[in-house]
């Protein structure tokens, strides 16, 4: 059965007073990889091949942490 959705069921909203920050500058990157676990292990074995003519590509919005520029 299909049933139309109000756009208050569309429509998620959190209370600011639940975070611990006033802006996303106060808060620390992550040291790790969140919920990517085949990611990871795609990477650890791309970054151990020592032969040259191989690459890793990494597809991503930016800013989510492609690249490590510091």
């Amino acid at each position: 059965m299909i049933n139309k959705l109000s756009v208050e069921k569309l429509h998620r909203t959190c209370d600011p007073n639940l975070m611990s920050c006033k802006t996303t500058k106060e808060v620390a990157p992550l040291e790790e990889i969140v919920g990517q676990e085949r990611a990871v292990r795609a990477l650890k074995f791309g970054l151990g091949i020592k032969e040259k003519g191989f690459n890793i590509y990494v597809a991503g919005y930016p800013g989510t942490g492609r690249r490590n520029d510091y």
